[in-house]
This record gives structure tokens, C-alpha cells and sequence, in this order.
């Protein structure tokens, strides 16, 4: 299948809203989400009080119709997506305790509906000099347009335009874009120490986005098979290359340009094996949220090498990568062989060791999408091995904020990084609890496009 096939000339460009009608927004019980609502909540705490208020100072634009930028590069945009779809999803789901937060669910909606609408219009295909076209600005962009999609009634004419420019700018620059292997076919390493899994996963989730929200726009196809691309690229093995079967119309040994991961799951980054972003395979798996809420099905290759991904974390013996570590695994066991919540780093971490709801994140999708079914420990285990953990690290304050400065985690935005983690757990297991990620190996593409050809 190639690009040229994906042509279709459809005219309607206008973002569907989310059909509420039929959702069951009543919020879930049981362990795991009951643990996870709570972080959330005090979580948000820290945004409609302190965070709003003292680390942004939010409250000195409350007469302005837009908040004002504090710059356009990761650390002053990122963080503000990623708390505003943490804001607006907690909101629509109707999770958001305003008895935690002491803000009413009407503040703090409008609140992230400001958030929302000033980021999107201080991006560049709206404001001269704004943010986007940068290397993780369509990984921001996706928050917003899921935020945004939320509450799309709630914006005015105006804003929803400046909300669907950024979406549609952002996924337009990837329909001619050259998709990074870190290994070609060959076994050639392209990009020494630096895999291209997590910035490939990251980078489909605003073309899953736009593909799920204006599912008659004219660039939907395009979209979707750049897309398509991406997602079956970011976790792809080395003997994937060879592989002769097909997903969702593409043949793997025909479409494949080469790999992204170790043939054993693991992920080598910053120039080690890196087990926190053998983890941004949820990062891959949560495009299937956006299909979710536009009511469309998965398609497989969001779900390819989730499992590969999850035993690696839970069944690989550490030897051949530490000779210290023989008989380990990356998911550490306790003494009675129970699933614990620390993480082995075979070649050490450069961020830190206080990192456990990217993991989390990731055991709530194996669990969900039974990717542990061959396992002997489950993904269950070890989210309920991690929650007390969590929880105990955010009750140490009083404002909801998660970290204290002598934790370990050296990530600038490392509060807005918990709370994305966090807000994405929650609505994985929601969209699941709701029969809602249904997955296909179909083609992706609207039925009446052109005949598909093989290269």
C-alpha cells in the first residue's frame, strides 16, 4: 500500500463532537481506579490552587480573555497541555472532586477551557512566533486537541478555529514526513544510543487525534497513512522486518524500513537500555483512546509488540544486559517471587528512580489488553504493587503536588509529566471498562478511496 493510494476528496473539515448520549460517565470503582482518582484529585488540587496560582501565576490574567505565554519551547507549553487535559478530562468524566480541590467543577472548567483555548491560540498557525513545527510539538498538540474535544461546544466560533488550526497544522507536517528508524533492514544503527520509538509514538497521537475528530476532512487518509507508519515503526523488532504478515492492509516485510527496538523488547535511549521508555509503548497504545471517544475501531497496529514490550519487562533474565543482575528482571520480584513495585535499570537511569506511573501506565494497558496472558506474574499485580507507593509519595504534602525536591526525578515538568500519566491511566481504564477499545485489523482507510496498490 502507498501514500498515493490513500488520495480521497471529501469536503467536510469540521471536528465531530463527542456523542456523550450513549457514555456512561459514572466513575469507576475498584482498587486500581479508586487509587488512581484519588491521585488525580489531589492532583488537581495542585493545579486550581498552587500551580494555577504561584508556579504560573494565572491569576494575574483573570481579567484577560487569554493567558499569557511565559515563551514557546517545551518547558512553557508542555506543561500547560498536559495539565489542561488532565484538568478537562477529570471534569468530563466526572472524577473532579471539588471537596478535594476547594474549587467548584464550574471554576475549574473554566479554568481549563481558558488553559486550553490560550495555549491553542498561541501556537504558530495562529500567532506569529508561537509555538509548534518543533520536534515534540505535535506530542503537545495532541493534548490539546483531546482537552479541547472535551468541551468542543463550550469554545466560541474563534477558538475552535484557533484549536482545529493547531491540530490541523500539526498533523499536515507529517504527511511528507520521513519516518526515523534507529536500525535500518540492514542492522546499520542510524541513530547511535537514541531509538526513535517514544518520538515515533508520540508523534502519531496528533494524526490520531485529527484522524478521530474531522473523520470527513480531505487530508484524513493522508493522515491516517502516515499514521499507519508511524505506529507500526515505533516498536517495531529487527526480525519484524522479515516478517510476512499484515496489519491492517500493510505487509510488514514490505512497509518496514527498519527497526526501533531490540529483538528481546528492551529500548536503548540516552545511550543505555532504558526502561523508561520501553514504557512509552503506552504512549503508542493510548492512540486508541482517540478512536475511542470518536467512536471508531483500533486499529491492530496500535496493539503490535505491546506484548513483546510487556514480557520483556516482566520475563526477561537481566544476564546477558547485567552480569550483576542474573536471574532479574526489569520488573523486580520481592523475596517470595510477588510482584513488587521497583524497577531494575541494568544500565543505570539518567532521570531518576521516584518514576513509577509511567510503568503503572503501561500495567494498566497490559492489563486491559491482556498482554500479560502468557505471563506469570500479571499486569494487576504490579499497578496494585505501585499504587500504596504513589500515594504515599503525594500524601507527603499538603497542596496535592507529588514530588518533593529531593525525590528522584530530574525531569523540569516532572509534576505535569505524574499528572499526564495519571489522567491517561484513568481514561484508558475507562475507555476499556466501557467496552470502547475495540480493536481491528481491517484497513483504516473511508471505503470509498481508490484501490489500494502494493509497492
Amino acid at each position: 500500500m502507498n501514500k498515493n493510494s490513500c488520495l480521497l476528496s471529501l469536503k467536510n473539515s469540521n471536528v465531530v463532537p463527542i456523542d456523550w448520549s450513549n457514555l456512561n460517565t459514572k466513575p469507576l470503582t475498584g482498587e486500581m481506579t479508586e487509587g488512581i482518582i484519588n491521585i488525580i484529585n489531589n492532583g488537581n488540587k495542585f493545579i486550581v490552587n498552587d500551580w494555577w496560582n504561584k508556579v504560573w501565576n494565572f491569576n494575574d490574567d483573570n481579567h484577560k480573555e487569554y493567558l499569557t505565554m511565559k515563551g514557546n519551547k517545551e518547558h512553557s507549553i508542555r506543561p500547560l497541555t498536559h495539565m489542561s487535559l488532565a484538568l478537562s478530562a477529570s471534569i468530563a468524566l466526572n472524577i473532579y472532586d471539588e471537596n478535594t480541590t476547594g474549587v467548584s467543577v464550574k471554576d475549574a472548567k473554566d479554568m481549563a477551557v481558558k488553559l486550553i483555548k490560550s495555549v491553542a491560540k498561541a501556537h504558530y498557525s495562529n500567532t506569529p512566533e508561537g509555538w509548534g513545527n518543533a520536534w515534540q510539538s505535535a506530542y503537545w498538540a495532541a493534548d490539546v486537541a483531546l482537552a479541547s474535544w472535551f468541551f468542543w461546544d463550550n469554545f466560541s466560533k474563534e477558538d475552535q478555529k484557533y484549536i482545529q488550526n493547531c491540530i490541523v497544522t500539526e498533523a499536515n507536517r507529517f504527511i511528507d514526513y520521513i519516518v526515523p528508524y534507529y536500525m535500518d533492514r540492514k542492522g546499520n544503527i542510524l541513530f547511535p544510543g537514541d531509538s526513535k520509538a517514544e518520538e515515533n509514538a508520540w508523534n502519531s497521537n496528533i494524526l490520531s487525534a485529527a484522524c478521530a475528530m474531522m473523520p470527513n476532512h480531505e487530508n484524513y487518509n493522508l493522515w491516517m497513512y502516515k499514521n499507519m507508519e508511524l505506529i507500526l515503526s515505533a516498536f517495531a523488532r529487527p526480525s519484524d522486518t522479515l516478517r510476512d504478515i499484515e496489519i491492517n492492509g500493510f505487509r510488514l516485510n514490505e512497509f518496514l524500513k527498519g527497526s526501533n527496538i531490540n529483538e528481546d523488547g528492551t529500548v536503548v535511549n540516552h545511550n543505555i537500555i532504558h526502561p523508561d521508555y520501553q514504557a512509552t509503548m503506552a504512549v503508542k497504545l493510548l492512540n486508541g483512546v482517540y478512536f475511542a471517544f470518536g467512536k471508531q475501531k483500533v486499529p491492530q497496529a496500535v496493539v503490535f509488540n505491546g506484548d513483546v514490550i510487556y514480557e520483556s519487562f516482566v520475563n526477561l533474565d537481566l544476564k546477558d544486559l547485567n552480569k550483576d543482575m542474573a536471574g532479574q528482571y526489569i520488573y523486580k520480584r520481592k523475596h517470595d517471587g510477588s510482584a513488587s513495585h521497583e524497577i531494575n535499570y541494568p544500565n543505570g537511569t539518567d532521570w531518576g528512580t521516584d518514576r513509577q506511573i509511567c510503568f503503572f501506565l503501561m500495567d494498566v494497558y497490559a492489563d486491559m489488553l491482556k498482554l500479560d496472558k502468557n505471563l506469570p506474574l500479571k499486569a494487576k499485580d504490579f499497578a496494585l504493587a505501585r499504587l500504596p507507593v504513589m500515594k504515599a509519595m503525594q500524601s507527603r504534602t499538603e497542596n496535592g503536588q507529588y514530588y518533593l525536591s529531593t525525590d528522584s526525578d530530574r525531569y523540569r515538568s516532572r509534576e505535569e509529566w505524574v499528572m499526564w500519566h495519571a489522567i491517561h491511566s484513568y481514561m484508558a481504564l475507562w475507555v476499556g471498562e466501557n467496552g470502547m477499545y475495540n480493536i481491528t485489523n481491517e484497513s483504516p482507510f473511508k471505503p470509498d478511496m481508490p484501490s489500494q496498490d502494493t509497492p
